[in-house]
């Protein structure tokens, strides 16, 4: 398995995030990676934002 260390900028305070990713996910991140041109910093955010919104939303819609 890979690591990788996501340093999240919030302010005063620095958050830091460390999760395990398999081999597979390692190779699909280089490859967003490459072709969209950002950190992976910036790409693992917008999946977090994404996956968030997306099952909070729906939790929200269903109550």
């Amino acid at each position: 398995m890979y690591y990788i260390k996501i340093f999240i900028s919030m302010g005063p305070k620095s958050r830091k995030v460390v999760i395990r990713i398999t081999e597979s996910q390692a190779r699909w991140l280089t490859e967003v990676i490459i072709q969209e041109q950002k950190t992976q910093s910036q790409i693992i955010r917008t999946a977090i934002n994404d996956y968030l919104v997306e099952n909070l939303y729906k939790k929200e819609k269903e109550n």
